[in-house]
């Protein structure tokens, strides 16, 4: 969704993802004391040009245990992530982001919750050198 429909100035921008596995692992394949949950979700909220080039977003998300391949979410996972990005014509794009990642449920073999806190900041320059 995004509103207004326009590509310049200030625009709100949200999807939500729902996916369920209905075939898990057992409990034991997950190294957890209950069976692979099979649902998986997440939701994006963004504001985009809230000053020209400057656009900010927000993903939370939950992965069950028995959640089936993705780039972007482990099984047995919730994710809280927020991007920024700036973007002009003059400058490489800017793009920063901190993530926090935790264990839904906890390993039948590990002391705790596996729980981590990452980051990046990633300059993206554009080449022309094909349009010559």
């Amino acid at each position: 969704m995004r509103w207004p429909q326009r590509s310049e100035g200030i625009r709100l921008r949200s999807g939500i993802e729902l996916g369920y596995a209905p075939v898990t692992p057992t409990a034991q394949a997950v190294n957890l004391s209950e069976d692979a949950d099979g649902l998986a979700w997440d939701i994006v909220v963004s504001v985009m040009d809230f000053l020209p080039g400057h656009s900010i977003g927000l993903n939370y998300a939950q992965t069950g245990s028995g959640w089936y391949l993705s780039p972007q979410f482990r099984p047995n996972e919730e994710l809280l992530e927020l991007r920024y990005q700036w973007r002009t014509e003059d400058f490489p794009l800017v793009e920063i982001r901190i993530r926090e990642r935790e264990d839904l449920d906890q390993e039948v073999t590990a002391s705790r919750k596996r729980s981590e806190v990452d980051g990046y900041i990633r300059l993206t320059w554009e080449f022309d050198a094909l349009k010559r």
